[in-house]
């Protein structure tokens, strides 16, 4: 039944969604509230495909598309998905509207290499990421840090 209400949820705000003449600067906050409901509903995969979109539609520095960033990385990181994760971090450090959500995705790069060098080998040798770290090596932040910009 619950299962139900998240689905009817997803589908009405989808539909708001699709009205691009009255929702255009909400398209944003409608799909973050969509992804939301997929994680609340345990539907991770779902969610990650939400965030994806977002980052492919959305504007860089655009709020929506920060918050969604932060939060592809966490789920990539929770998947162990790291090489992804430090893809989406890599361009935070680069596109994030706040120094300290630079800062942060920089220390989440540093807390991957430190502990799934896997993540740095052969194929992400031209994401800059390795790069970065190394050229600003700093102590490690928290998570809490990028969720700061949400």
């Amino acid at each position: 039944e619950e299962e139900k209400k998240f689905v009817l949820a997803i589908e009405q705000i989808d539909l708001v969604r699709r009205d691009e003449k009255k929702t255009e600067d909400r398209w944003g906050e409608l799909s973050q509230r969509i992804a939301g409901l997929y994680l609340i509903d345990g539907q991770e995969p779902l969610a990650m495909k939400e965030y994806e979109n977002m980052l492919a539609k959305l504007p860089v520095r655009d709020l929506w598309r920060t918050t969604a960033a932060v939060r592809l990385g966490e789920l990539y990181e929770k998947a162990e998905r790291w090489k992804d994760a430090v893809k989406i971090y890599d361009a935070l450090t680069r596109e994030a509207a706040k120094p300290e959500t630079a800062q942060a995705a920089r220390s989440r790069i540093e807390y991957v290499q430190a502990n799934h060098p896997e993540a740095f080998q052969a194929s992400s040798k031209g994401s800059g990421a390795k790069e970065t770290v190394q050229k600003e090596s700093s102590a490690q932040q928290p998570k809490e840090q990028l969720k700061k910009e949400r």
